[in-house]
């Protein structure tokens, strides 16, 4: 299948509308599956004041499949730019993954991004890595401890 990768960026509400529900379904899974990361109120709070790019993965139809979220980071230290996609959901699970990473890297570095990052679960790796991409850095967590009543 082949898929469109659009910016949502300059898009008026009317046009990004229709695709609500099924955004915000996705959205939905991916806050079912780390609420302690991630809401669909403060994702599309993110990316309504710019913090974030929307991305919808669109079929031939213009039928929603996916989508994708775009962060920029500068490290204040080196004047690095990277630019990372974050918050991909969908039906088309990793499907997409080599169109998105194509037209997601070439709007990047058309904006001066020195790299581009994915940030998502190891199960991205391989696809990942066909596209380029090598693991940078792993991070870990642990959980406060919960203090028991008295």
């Amino acid at each position: 299948m082949k898929y469109q990768i659009v910016n949502t960026q300059d898009w008026e509400w009317d046009r990004l509308a229709p695709y609500g529900p099924d955004l915000t379904a996705a959205m939905k899974r991916l806050e079912e599956r780390f609420p302690l990361d991630i809401s669909v109120k403060h994702l599309a709070l993110e990316c309504m004041t710019g913090k974030r790019v929307l991305w919808l993965i669109l079929d031939e139809d213009n039928a929603f499949v996916s989508f994708c979220c775009t962060v920029d980071t500068l490290n204040e230290a080196t004047g690095t730019k990277v630019t990372a996609l974050t918050s991909h959901a969908g039906a088309e699970g990793l499907d997409c993954c080599d169109e998105m990473c194509a037209v997601i890297e070439k709007w990047a570095f058309d904006r001066g991004a020195d790299f581009t990052a994915a940030e998502g679960r190891r199960g991205w790796g391989r696809r990942l890595q066909n596209n380029g991409y090598r693991e940078y850095a792993v991070i870990w967590r642990k959980p406060r401890p919960i203090e028991e009543a008295a």
